[in-house]
């Protein structure tokens, strides 16, 4: 944990020393966006009209730049009111240059990141039944600081599947395999509220 927040650290330091600012962001998700470089995954975009459409809170936990994935989500057409994104996030002056950044979020520490300073937290309060989305086991730790009644854990299992699906299967409800689609998390969510 102790030197992947050195490591964090430093990348954020470095970007803020090389006058990184927000022309630049905006550069780099245009051009990821031109060259195809990221794309959602298949069905991700449905399910994020569905949750916005049913005014169903989304949050985004991520370990890695929150800036981007904002102006990303930006870019798409689909950052959508009920979307709140945790991330690694810059500070940035009033002529968008980039003076400092927030706390470092790492997969080991999301656990760290209670949901508490969210604008929406009020709302959140009222809602008992979760569904977790992740991609390694620190992301169950998002988990944290959120009182609910029911919880379904939805792992993603992307890379070293022989070596990482025992692990994956002790502790998510069920798994997806090598960057599967969303067809299961929609049709569940779809099942859930309808």
């Amino acid at each position: 944990m102790k030197k992947m927040e050195e490591w964090w650290k430093k990348h954020m330091e470095l970007l803020v020393e090389s006058g990184f600012d927000l022309k630049t962001l905006e550069k780099c998700v245009s051009d990821m966006i031109k060259e195809e470089s990221l794309e959602f995954r298949a069905g991700a975009k449905e399910l994020l009209k569905y949750l916005d459409k049913n005014k169903i809170p989304l949050v985004v936990i991520s370990s890695s730049l929150g800036d981007l994935i904002k102006e990303y989500l930006r870019e798409k057409g689909v950052f959508y009111n009920n979307i709140n994104v945790i991330g690694n996030n810059f500070i940035f002056d009033k002529k968008g240059n980039a003076k400092g950044y927030e706390k470092i979020i790492h997969v080991f520490n999301k656990h760290e990141f209670e949901i508490h300073n969210l604008k929406i937290y009020s709302e959140l309060l009222k809602r008992k039944n979760v569904i977790l989305l992740g991609d390694s086991l620190g992301d169950l730790g998002m988990i944290e600081g959120f009182v609910y009644e029911n919880l379904i854990k939805i792992g993603f299992l992307n890379e070293n599947v022989e070596n990482n699906l025992e692990e994956f299967k002790k502790n998510f409800d069920i798994i997806i395999l090598n960057d599967g689609d969303f067809d299961y998390v929609n049709n569940l969510i779809s099942e859930l509220f309808n």
